[in-house]
Parts: C-alpha cells; sequence; structure tokens
C-alpha cells in the first residue's frame, strides 16, 4: 500500500434519498481521503444510478441527489467496483476504493436475505 494506511468501512443508508447518512459518509470520507486507501462496502440503496455514465437514470425522482453523490464520489476519487446486480435486477449494495489495483475480482454470491453477498 506504500505509505498509505488502509481505512476500511462498512455503510448502510436506509432509504434512497437519506440525505443525513449521506452527509455522515461525505464528512467521514472527505476527512480521510489524503491520507488513507478507502475500502468502502454496504448497501447504499442507489437502484437509479447509471454506474457505466455516473448519472442517474432518466426515470430517478431524486437527480439532485444522486448528481450530489457523484460529486462526493469524484471528489473523494473513489471507483465503484460492483457491476453485478445484488438484488433483483439492481446494484444495491457497492464497493468503492481510492486505488482499483486492490481490487482483483468481484462476485456476487448467495446470501441470507434479499441482498447477494459481494465478495471481493
Amino acid at each position: 500500500f506504500g505509505s498509505k494506511s488502509l481505512l476500511i468501512g462498512a455503510y448502510y443508508k436506509p432509504h434512497e434519498h437519506d440525505q443525513h447518512s449521506w452527509e455522515e459518509f461525505k464528512i467521514t470520507v472527505q476527512s480521510s481521503q489524503t491520507q488513507l486507501n478507502i475500502w468502502v462496502a454496504g448497501d447504499f440503496k442507489l437502484p437509479k444510478m447509471d454506474w457505466d455514465h455516473m448519472r442517474p437514470f432518466p426515470d430517478c425522482k431524486h437527480h439532485s441527489f444522486y448528481r450530489q453523490i457523484t460529486e462526493v464520489l469524484n471528489d473523494s476519487n473513489l471507483t465503484q467496483s460492483v457491476s453485478l446486480p445484488t438484488r433483483d435486477s439492481n446494484i444495491l449494495d457497492f464497493f468503492f476504493t481510492t486505488n482499483t489495483t486492490l481490487v482483483q475480482r468481484v462476485s456476487i454470491l448467495l446470501g441470507i436475505s434479499d441482498h447477494g453477498i459481494v465478495q471481493i
């Protein structure tokens, strides 16, 4: 990891446009980004995000909130690594990192809940 330590975090957002939990996430990531490599995994509940183009889908009801998310991710140099659905046809569970060379493989396993398990 060179001279940087690794911050590993878990995140849960209670509903799609929960502003409070996102603000807490943003504060944590922005205060840590220069000193650390970051891994954050969790249930981000962003079913209307087009990750290939880093923008909300046209049918998204919370465009401004989704744009805030992409701004924070871009500003913090965080890359989303999960490209397969984790619940039904949606990607809701993510793995963000500031160092993509630390991610060699991503797979989704059957879980014990209604979400798949993200294996990195």
